[in-house]
């Protein structure tokens, strides 16, 4: 039996900025088109990210007595290789976020970044219409989702002075 009230229901996501530093040495991450026929945020650019559900960690042994830690970690991985076909290196926690979708669901957010390891960027045509890497100087000819620019931005300058 289910005892949350409407007021304790939230979606809970994870975002990540996938990052690499071509031979170029100038940074690049990963961005997506969402397709401009879904229902929350269409057509806008965004980084890959998904909501957490209970397979993430469900199947997995508890990390305590009574549950499961860092089960964020699992989402992201899941979600990077789902929507941009990439393996991911050591996660980075950056802000978290709160806002109500245009569906009236609150949503509750943890964004992160975390360096490209391998893998051919494609994007899965059930979520979005492109994938890119593009550098921090090319965020304004884009339409993002949220802050993304403002954190992209931050994550350049610390990747820049060599963290």
């Amino acid at each position: 039996m289910n005892n949350a009230t409407e007021k304790d229901l939230h979606r809970i996501v994870a975002a990540c900025i996938v990052h690499r530093i071509p031979t170029s040495g100038i940074p690049e991450y990963l961005v997506l088109k969402r397709r401009n026929d879904i229902s929350v945020y269409p057509g806008l650019w965004t980084v890959p990210a998904g909501g957490l559900e209970r397979e993430d960690y469900e199947h997995t042994v508890k990390t305590s007595p009574d549950g499961w830690e860092n089960v964020l970690d699992a989402t992201i991985r899941r979600e990077v290789l789902e929507e941009g076909n990439v393996l991911i290196g050591e996660l980075t926690r950056g802000d978290t976020f709160v806002f109500i979708r245009p569906d009236d669901i609150p949503v509750f957010g943890m964004r992160y970044s975390a360096p490209y390891l391998s893998g051919e960027a494609k994007f899965e045509p059930t979520e979005a219409t492109e994938i890119r890497w593009i550098r921090a100087d090319e965020l304004d000819g884009f339409s993002f989702l949220g802050s993304i620019p403002q954190e992209i931005r931050m994550l350049d300058e610390r990747l820049r002075d060599g963290i």
